[in-house]
């Protein structure tokens, strides 16, 4: 979580310190609530933090597009079957904070086209 002063806090809640996953998860919300109003009293906490930029090791070079490949497992009658799937998905954060994503086939469009379409795609959505 990001600071007032720049540097970044956090904190580790123990699923096991806290008797479960439920129980740790409400621990490190009250803790996250707590220190955003220390550190930007009267500003609400925002839904996700938005990059502005792509990084550095982004294979598509464009912000909101990844490359993923999916493999997926068939069992036929006689014998199993797996298929990779290569995409390229634009995501995007929602009105209401949740994300949205929408993919393209490599094979149907091509690397490079399906690049675009999903650059294309994602800055319609989040105009």
């Amino acid at each position: 979580m990001p600071t007032a002063a720049g540097s970044v806090a956090s904190k580790l809640f123990s699923d096991s310190r806290f008797g479960g996953v439920r129980a740790a998860l409400r621990a490190a919300s009250v803790w996250r609530d707590r220190a955003w109003r220390r550190s930007f009293p009267g500003r609400q906490l925002p839904l996700r933090y938005v990059k502005h930029h792509a990084q550095r090791n982004s294979r598509t070079g464009v912000l909101g597009v990844y490359e993923q490949i999916r493999i997926v497992h068939y069992r036929g009658v006689r014998a199993k079957t797996v298929y990779r799937r290569h995409y390229v998905v634009a995501s995007w954060t929602r009105p209401n904070g949740r994300i949205g994503r929408k993919s393209y086939s490599v094979k149907k469009y091509g690397r490079a086209q399906a690049i675009r379409l999903a650059a294309a795609f994602r800055k319609r959505m989040i105009q």
